[in-house]
């Protein structure tokens, strides 16, 4: 079972395949049912061109799918099982509030332990059954930290037909968005605020940045565009690599990822009135800069 929060580092992530790999290889004796499975894993097993299927693993539990189906596809054809959505967050008790049955037409939800409601994220308030609107989660069965409406952020709608399965609990669709600004970079919840606090700490760059988010390989990928003060140092090669590098470091202390940090003359990057759009996302890349 290896959480796919972790799974940051790409040299770490091929270490953990090559020993997952070796792991289900000698396991034959043991019948491995389920497997948390996220992107960032499933890179190593395409490298095979007709995909890894001895051994015993039969089905991949992830929150990785929502965003592109050709990825579950072919998790499903090179590792030969059934891969689900699941839908949780660690505020309500993580893992397991909702998941998809075999025929994935939408997650059960675990109603004996959460109640959910839609509202519109503007007004909160309650909306009917079946029409798109922020997801909030009541927790049931929790005692240490119960949650009473907390609201996810998280863009849904929510289903009450019996499910073709057999199950009658209520059903959500799969995410579809976010009410807020907050992104998910491998499994990191990143914010631009944050991303802005770094920027604004350094006094030889300007307040006018970019964010661009692209995804390759099925890694989500991070780039900051901003740009620097002084026009002196394209004159000095030194000392911008040392400002992008220092950047780069302080970045990945506030986010705990790597970003890729490209530092632009003045005047490149768009002005706006009012509060700026600095998040461009251009996701399903084939080709992304080297970092």
């Amino acid at each position: 079972l290896l959480p796919h929060v972790v799974l940051r580092d790409q040299e770490y992530v091929l270490r953990m395949m090559l020993f997952f790999f070796f792991f289900l290889k000698q396991k034959t004796a043991y019948e491995i049912a389920a497997c948390l499975v996220g992107s960032e894993m499933c890179i190593f097993f395409f490298q095979a061109e007709d995909g890894i299927r001895d051994f015993c693993l039969s089905r991949g539990l992830g929150d990785v799918y929502k965003r592109q189906e050709e990825m579950r596809a072919k998790i499903e054809n090179a590792l030969g099982i059934l891969a689900t959505e699941n839908y949780g967050l660690s505020e309500v008790g993580g893992p397991g509030v909702a998941g998809e049955c075999y025929l994935k037409q939408g997650l059960h939800f675990a109603e004996d332990h959460f109640l959910p409601e839609i509202v519109d994220p503007d007004t909160l308030e309650p909306l009917p059954m079946g029409e798109k609107g922020e997801l909030v989660i009541t927790t049931l069965t929790k005692e240490a930290f119960p949650m009473l409406r907390y609201r996810t952020r998280d863009i849904t709608w929510l289903m009450d037909e019996p499910c073709q399965c057999g199950r009658t609990s209520l059903r959500m669709a799969k995410v579809q968005g976010r009410t807020d600004d907050m992104m998910v970079i491998r499994g990191v919840n990143v914010f631009p605020s944050q991303i802005e606090s770094v920027i604004m700490a350094i006094k030889e760059v300007e307040p006018f940045y970019e964010i661009i988010v692209t995804t390759q390989d099925y890694l989500d990928r991070i780039e900051v565009r901003v740009e620097f003060s002084d026009a002196s140092l394209l004159d000095d090669y030194e000392k911008l690599e040392a400002l992008r590098a220092r950047m780069r470091h302080d970045l990945k202390s506030v986010l705990n990822i790597d970003a890729k940090v490209t530092l632009v003359t003045p005047g490149t990057l768009p002005r706006y009135e009012g509060k700026g759009k600095h998040v461009i996302c251009l996701l399903y890349t084939s080709d992304a800069a080297d970092e």
